[in-house]
């Protein structure tokens, strides 16, 4: 078997790895050793207690992208020379990661935490063809190839930080169920099994998304009514701007 190394074990390690055991011997690094131990247990894997031996097939860059100038001085020079670096730090390009680790083999991917129930979309990027690799991905990801590391920054604003838009929604929903007097267990329930369901509407439907909407909504209807506010309060707008604010910071990481 293969091994892996992770370095970090945050929220979209432990969303994309643990698949990836059937396949991999998977070591994972935190200076703590806390999130490394979770990853550990959901991968049958091991902690590295130290960064002295480091010889694997495939690396894991999974810190925030403020530490990887500290991580990539410790590990320069140090990977297996034909090994495949895989990056999740966003807004960091394939430049920079190559620049500071020294290391050639780089793939920038950009998963989404939904990815641990085998319904995520992961991003892709690279100057080079790891197609073995992107097909042991497949088997748990919608795994969708980027034309530029400018588009893989922009999508990124909907799909590795859209679960937590929707789940601001669902905060939302919830609360409201609450002042209608629903049990919390109850209201929380409620309102996974709506996302589940028109989820699962989405994507098993033909139609398009405004179409959907239409089937829900009669013309002068309650749903009319709340779609109405929504319009006037320039939620399109809104949503857009939050976007474009997603999109500029990742910029700004890049110039870090």
């Amino acid at each position: 078997m293969k091994d892996l190394i992770s370095f970090g074990a945050g929220n979209m390690a432990q969303a994309l790895i643990p698949p990836l055991a059937v396949d991999f011997k998977v070591k994972a690094y935190t200076p703590t050793k806390t999130r490394a131990k979770e990853l550990a247990r959901l991968t049958n894997g091991d902690v590295l207690e130290n960064l002295d031996s480091l010889e694997a097939d495939v690396y894991f860059i999974c810190c925030k992208p403020q530490q990887f100038d500290e991580l990539a001085s410790q590990l320069k020079n140090k990977l297996s020379r034909e090994a495949l670096v895989v990056s999740l730090l966003a807004g960091t390009t394939l430049k920079t990661i190559k620049e500071k680790l020294n290391h050639q083999n780089v793939l920038r991917l950009m998963p989404n935490t939904p990815s641990q129930f085998g319904h995520g979309v992961t991003l892709f990027y690279s100057d080079q063809q790891y197609t073995d690799f992107i097909e042991l991905l497949k088997k748990s990801n919608l795994m969708v190839e980027m034309n530029s590391e400018d588009q893989l920054d922009r999508v990124t604003a909907i799909t590795g930080s859209g679960p937590a838009y929707l789940f601001e929604f669902g905060r939302i929903f919830y609360n409201a169920l609450l002042e209608m007097e629903i049990e919390a267990h109850t209201a929380k329930e409620m309102v996974a099994e709506l996302f589940l369901g028109s989820a699962t509407m989405m994507k098993e439907r033909e139609q398009d998304f405004e179409t959907l909407r239409e089937q829900v909504t009669s013309k002068g209807g309650v749903t009319y009514e709340a779609l109405k506010v929504f319009k006037e309060a320039g939620l399109s707008d809104i949503t857009n701007k939050a976007l474009k604010a997603n999109y500029l910071r990742s910029q700004e990481l890049s110039q870090s």
